[in-house]
């Protein structure tokens, strides 16, 4: 007699295992695939919809749409027959999730529908034409670019209109509104932008060698920290108009051009005729220049001489608010509310006609009151990079 074993058929064993196995169970005809993308004998897994059907023979090379929708931000891709099965779907672009920046991410027909402004940084709180806003504030708390803090910065918004621009006002029309930085930008936006960058050397602040490297001013080190850590919410300066470009592309802006950064500083109409942002009082108080006349109400901007070869720190220039508004001045603004705009740091502009040409506006620290006019300009090589050159950005909304 035999052994069992032996007169006993061989039962091939298939095993399936849940989530703290191999392999869970396949999925039945019209059920979701497993997780591992597997369906029963003779279904296969649909790559769009992740559920389990029949499995189709298709001719070798054909091809066939694939994807969900072309409304909005997304587009259908294609899918290619390879061994008699569809391939992979490639190039179709899926909804996500909708987020303030004038487009229709989720891809339901409405661009920035009722879930954009989640998205929004407070103290934003509502999203107006793919940017978001402040609900409280008039002409500023507008804001692009994501929650990561350091790539986001209030702006405010220049109006389209006519405006008197020169040193002999003459009306010039802005076709359409701009956004612009309510503050120039800091040694610590710049720092965030530097590190993700790689801190790649071209983008470094360098003033040399127009000032030696001693902490603890202007020049930033080559390693971090970079620079004083009081010295973090001064306008980052010693930047040349590249740097500067460099800077505006990341956080999804530009260089403001020459009409836009005078309009932003001068206001509309008649007004706007005025000599500085506030008006055409004296700037005693309002800007952080060398002229004696800011010296009782802002001594700041007095400090200019030289101790042991080095600028004294005092002259540091300095913005009257930063990541955290807390103003140290409490005049000086531009009918828009734009801080800083006169003296402080000369700031990087473009001239549409001859892009070539470097052109700083407003003046600096550095210069006295007769040239910190709003319609002051310095024709400067774009390589320029001093203890005296700094910027802000400015963007245009999604057409």
């Amino acid at each position: 007699m035999g052994s069992i074993r032996s007169i006993l058929p061989v039962i091939p064993v298939v095993m399936f295992f849940g989530s703290s196995g191999c392999i869970n169970m396949p999925g039945d005809k019209g059920e979701p695939c497993n997780k591992h993308l597997l369906c029963a004998s003779g279904l296969v897994c649909n790559q769009e919809t992740k559920t389990c059907e029949v499995r189709q023979k298709c001719k070798e090379g054909d091809k066939k749409q694939c994807g969900q929708t072309d409304l909005g931000e997304c587009s259908y891709g294609v899918q290619t027959c390879t061994g008699g099965t569809w391939g992979e779907c490639k190039g179709a672009v899926l909804p996500v999730k909708e987020i303030c920046d004038g487009k229709d991410n989720d891809c339901n027909g409405t661009p920035d529908d009722n879930n954009a402004a989640s998205s929004c940084q407070a103290p934003a709180d509502e999203c107006l034409n793919g940017i978001c806003h402040e609900s409280s504030s008039v002409s500023c708390g507008y804001f692009i670019g994501d929650k990561e803090a350091g790539r986001t910065t209030e702006m405010c918004k220049i109006e389209a209109g006519t405006y008197y621009i020169g040193q002999d006002p003459k009306p010039m029309n802005l076709n359409e509104a701009v956004f612009i930085d309510r503050f120039e930008v800091t040694n610590l936006r710049y720092k965030k932008f530097f590190e993700e960058k790689g801190k790649t050397a071209s983008l470094l602040p360098d003033c040399t060698p127009d000032y030696p490297k001693t902490p603890p001013y202007r020049d930033w080190n080559t390693e971090a920290p970079y620079f004083d850590a009081d010295l973090g919410q001064h306008p980052v300066i010693c930047i040349s108009r590249a740097q500067a470009e460099s800077f505006c592309a990341w956080a999804g802006k530009r260089l403001p051009t020459e009409l836009e950064w005078e309009a932003a500083a001068r206001g509309k109409g008649q007004a706007g005729k005025r000599i500085y942002p506030w008006g055409d009082e004296d700037p005693s108080g309002q800007a952080n220049c060398k002229d004696i006349s800011c010296k009782d109400t802002y001594p700041k901007g007095t400090c200019n001489n030289m101790v042991d070869g080095r600028l004294c720190k005092d002259t540091s220039p300095e913005v009257t608010s930063g990541a955290t508004p807390e103003p140290v001045l409490e005049s000086g603004h531009s009918p828009y509310d734009l801080l800083n705009m006169a003296g402080n740091a000369a700031e990087w502009a473009i001239n549409p006609e001859n892009q070539e040409l470097g052109v700083l506006r407003g003046g600096s620290w550095d210069d006295m009151a007769d040239s910190i006019h709003v319609y002051d300009r310095q024709e400067k090589p774009i390589t320029t990079a001093n203890a005296t050159t700094g910027f802000r950005c400015a963007y245009s909304p999604v057409k």
